[in-house]
């Protein structure tokens, strides 16, 4: 009997840290969002934004038969360097029922944006943000995303890296 390769008590020793992981990840989930906008907060659902072209666009996050991914990213942050591909893969591949929007926040200059999407050569389109934007969806930390559906109540919201799984697994549920 002991000379078997899994006991109980390894087991559940596994089992316990693995718990532990999961509650962690939460709590400093919690910690990350607890301060982002919510569904009540969100009343005028109308953004005015500024492409890298200086053409003005208002947006509407409010559509009918669409969820939308609102994307907020900084130029300077390498977090969001890393995950707007994940953001850009799930634009090219032209998801029925989502629109995209990915705003740049905290730049110096639209260069500095330009060089971000550049570099990173991705293909959705970056809009820039103002500080008025920033305070209305409560940005504090880069990248910073929220999921909307059709009546613009948020369904989801997260700061940090977002993988690909996980941005399709949110618009799954």
């Amino acid at each position: 009997m002991r000379n078997k390769i899994f006991s109980i008590k390894s087991i559940k020793s596994v089992l316990y840290q693995l718990l532990f992981l999961i509650g962690l990840f939460y709590v400093i989930h919690y910690f990350q969002t607890k301060d982002l906008l919510n569904s009540d907060e969100l009343t005028n659902t109308q953004i005015q934004l500024v492409a890298t072209n200086n053409e003005l666009i208002t947006s509407e996050l409010a559509n009918p038969n669409k969820q939308t991914l609102v994307y907020f990213i900084a130029p300077w942050c390498g977090v969001c360097r890393h995950s707007i591909t994940n953001v850009d893969t799930l634009f090219s591949e032209g998801r029925a029922g989502l629109e995209i929007i990915v705003i740049a926040l905290d730049y110096e200059n639209v260069d500095e944006v330009k060089n971000f999407i550049n570099t990173t050569e991705i293909s959705v389109p970056v809009y820039l943000g103002s500080q008025f934007v920033k305070e209305k969806f409560k940005v504090k930390g880069y990248p910073t995303y929220y999921l909307l559906n059709s009546d613009a109540s948020i369904e989801f919201n997260s700061v940090g890296y977002s993988s690909l799984i996980s941005l399709k697994t949110r618009l799954w549920l």
